[in-house]
C-alpha cells in the first residue's frame, strides 16, 4: 500500500520575504503540557533552497549546483523558539 502524500501548501511561496513575523502553534513538551497549545511568534531569517553545499568547492558536482541555484523547494529559516512536543 502507497502511504505517500501530497506536502500541504500553506500559502503563496512568493509572498514570504525575509524579516517577515511569522506566528506558529503547537502542542509543546508532548506529555507534561498535553493538549494546551502555544502559539509563538518569529521571524523568516533567511530563504534558501532544499541543499547543503559541500565542504570544499571542489567536491560541486553538476546535481548539487541545479540545487543551490534553483532549488527544488525553499526551506524557510526562522528565528524563533520552538518547543519539542507531539
Amino acid at each position: 500500500m502507497d502511504r505517500r502524500c501530497a506536502a500541504l501548501k500553506l500559502g503563496e511561496p512568493d509572498a514570504v520575504r525575509e524579516g517577515q513575523s511569522v506566528l506558529f502553534t503547537g502542542f509543546p513538551i508532548g506529555n507534561v503540557l498535553g493538549v494546551f497549545a502555544a502559539t509563538h511568534r518569529g521571524m523568516v531569517a533567511a530563504i534558501t533552497p532544499i541543499a547543503i553545499p559541500p565542504p570544499v568547492a571542489a567536491q560541486l558536482d553538476l546535481r548539487v549546483f541545479r540545487r543551490l541555484t534553483t532549488g527544488s523547494y525553499p526551506v524557510l529559516q526562522l528565528d524563533a523558539t520552538a518547543y519539542p512536543g507531539q
